[in-house]
């Protein structure tokens, strides 16, 4: 058997050891709390079953219905209706919460499979057997992967992206189609796309910019003719940016989310449009924000940014950070010419610092909830892989074994002859 058959042969029974987990979690809890089962998502995708077009239908809680006359929507994007759509095609709309929760689990289970392949294949076996180790014991992995909102699918395309932009950094076309589906996921992906320019070839940016406009521009299309509007992504972005940057919310909990509909705006609201909303609490949070010093403003974007790590952020993939740190420094005292960073770690660490920028920027501007994603997980595989070779520099260190293997090879005679004549000249 060769050694890329045992390979699969180990990351198959893996990928059912997570399936299992997650799916035996998310359906105990949801037989407890049924608040998970929401929201406009699952609405969707139940007008378009009805043949009522991409409209909000039904109300918040799970109750198909059929109205004609619902006007059309953008205020989800639809990456993750169009997947409960498809589910809903095979399983019906009776019930169709248990076959949703299996891709939910399963999309979990394929985010914790694709960290440990991608430790492994940068940084080696053992580096993949801690990922794996860490991932079964992951618990936002376990949180995110049940709620039936996007968060799950917008964590499984950010770990692809990385992984295709890691190791088929010539697939522009496919890592293109990739960043597309993110956008059509969670518009809090927007600021990272002109980041990655920077690790596309300039003369193929054409490349990556039509496939990310091939999923883009059909709903660009939809919304200018049910609309009448230009909407690039969503309508939500209003009351995203309106719920995190209020009199209410600087008062009384600076950096977190308030529903508009709840504060003194909201009974303005009832009167309006879903676009007509989206425009007058977009221009309602910017003319607050500019009311506001900048001291304030910082203050406030570091507590958004903060509370991200603080709510949702496992500490696990800390942990190797917090052990390594020290060891770095240790080192660089003790023997400061073996310490740099292992060099396949290099263009994959700077993709993923790339996406967090991207993402923490926005969240600092915009989001002020804690229920947000990073690429938490791919991060916990080049950390884990970091620490490894910082506990053993040479292990890996592809450049310098190569370099010794060539210096322990045996001199031919023709080569120090061709020596020897050359330097003679």
């Amino acid at each position: 058997m060769r050694k890329s058959e045992k390979y699969v042969l180990l990351m198959v029974p893996f990928l059912m050891f997570m399936l299992v987990l997650r799916y035996n979690h998310m359906m105990g809890w949801s037989q407890v709390n049924q608040i998970f089962e929401m929201d406009s998502y699952i609405n969707f995708s139940l007008g378009l079953l009805n043949g009522d077009g991409y409209t909000t239908c039904a109300p918040q809680w799970y109750a198909p219905c059929h109205d004609p006359n619902s006007p059309p929507s953008a205020y989800r994007l639809p990456g993750t209706p169009l997947l409960y759509t498809g589910i809903m095609l095979f399983s019906g709309t009776d019930n169709p919460f248990p076959s949703i929760r299996f891709i939910q689990a399963l999309f979990s289970a394929l985010t914790a499979t694709l960290v440990v392949d991608y430790a492994a294949r940068l940084f080696g076996g053992r580096a993949g057997l801690v990922a794996g180790m860490l991932m079964i014991a992951n618990p936002a992995s376990y949180y995110f992967s049940f709620w039936l909102l996007s968060e799950n699918l917008f964590l499984l395309l950010m770990a692809v992206l990385v992984y295709l932009m890691t190791f088929f950094k010539q697939k522009i076309f496919l890592i293109g189609l990739c960043v597309g589906a993110l956008l059509m996921t969670r518009g809090s992906f927007t600021l990272t796309v002109p980041l990655l320019l920077f690790f596309i070839p300039q003369r193929r940016w054409w490349v990556f910019m039509s496939a990310i406009m091939l999923l883009v521009v059909p709903w660009i299309v939809r919304n200018a003719i049910e609309m009448n509007a230009f909407i690039p992504f969503s309508t939500g972005g209003g009351a995203v940016l309106y719920g995190a940057n209020n009199p209410v919310a600087y008062a009384t909990s600076p950096g977190s989310w308030i529903n508009p509909g709840f504060l003194p705006i909201g009974e303005t609201l009832k009167q309006m449009s879903e676009l007509a909303q989206d425009h007058y609490l977009n221009s309602e949070a910017i003319a607050f924000i500019r009311t506001q010093d900048l001291p304030t403003l910082i203050s406030v974007a570091i507590t958004k940014m903060s509370r991200i790590f603080i709510n949702n952020a496992n500490p696990y993939p800390l942990l190797p950070f917090i052990v390594l740190v020290p060891l770095i420094i240790f080192r660089r005292i003790r023997r400061p010419s073996r310490v740099r960073l292992p060099e396949q770690a290099r263009r994959p660490l700077l993709i993923i610092a790339a996406m967090w920028l991207g993402l923490l920027v926005n969240t600092a501007i915009f989001w002020g909830d804690d229920r947000f994603r990073l690429p938490l997980d791919m991060t916990l595989a080049i950390l884990v892989g970091m620490l490894m070779f910082g506990l053993n520099p040479q292990s890996r260190d592809w450049r310098g074994a190569r370099a010794r293997r060539e210096s322990s090879k045996p001199i031919s005679v023709e080569t120090t002859s061709a020596s020897a004549v050359s330097t003679l000249q």
